[in-house]
């Protein structure tokens, strides 16, 4: 498997590449797990993923090749049934700007991380996909959907998140994942609502993306 990165910045680009552990919470975000502080249930990759370069170049000139990463697996024979899960991290490397003349004072450089889930099912897997606990509320500037994701099963789910209102779509959110062990992720999704049809229900889809090998469906009716 191969990774291809490109560069749209304005400068050219030094990465130093990694894999990294992390948990994702029920608001979406990533907490690094360290060595040994796995869950019960979590499956990690990183022992059996091979990768190269570890520290990459990438010019700004968008005509050039992309720059490749090369990504091995090498699973054990006696390995258990389950969903592996790493991080791979690209940790960008400050340019420190030689100057002719000295400068005294402090000066701070902002580190970018960029990681990609890498994903490794093994066995035969499964997943359940529901839709709980909606709401609308208002706040200061608009409308809010807010809603829950529930995964049950034995891998993660990955899709597209669809609101319409008299079927007219209001909303929508492409690429919703809820990594395992997580068993729901809370939504909050800005609308816009008509006002000729305010009281009309609402319609809450997510449809997993079959490219990510998952064929689920959920919907959940707010009235």
């Amino acid at each position: 498997m191969d990774v291809f990165l490109k560069n749209r910045g304005d400068n050219d680009g030094e990465y130093r590449v990694s894999l990294r552990n992390q948990r994702m919470g029920t608001d979406g975000k990533f907490e690094i797990i360290e060595k040994g502080q796995g869950l019960e249930n979590e499956l990690f990759a990183d022992g059996m993923i091979r990768y190269s370069p570890r520290r990459v170049s990438i010019s700004k000139d968008l005509n050039q090749e992309p720059q490749t990463i090369r990504l091995a697996l090498r699973k054990k024979r006696d390995l258990p049934e389950g969903e592996y899960r790493s991080h791979l991290l690209f940790t960008s490397i400050p340019q420190i700007e030689k100057a002719t003349e000295k400068k005294s004072g402090v000066s701070f450089h902002a580190t970018v991380e960029i990681t990609i889930p890498i994903i490794i099912r093994h066995g035969d897997l499964s997943a359940k996909v529901t839709l709980s606990n909606a709401s609308l509320w208002k706040n200061d500037k608009e409308d809010v959907l807010s809603f829950r994701l529930n995964r049950s099963g034995s891998r993660s789910i990955y899709g597209d998140i669809v609101i319409t209102q008299n079927g007219n779509r209001i909303a929508y959110l492409n690429g919703m994942a809820v990594y395992t062990p997580t068993e729901y992720r809370e939504i909050h999704m800005p609308v816009i609502l008509n006002d000729a049809i305010s009281s009309s229900p609402i319609t809450i889809n997510f449809k997993e993306n079959p490219t990510y090998g998952g064929q689920e469906e959920a919907q959940l009716l707010l009235k």
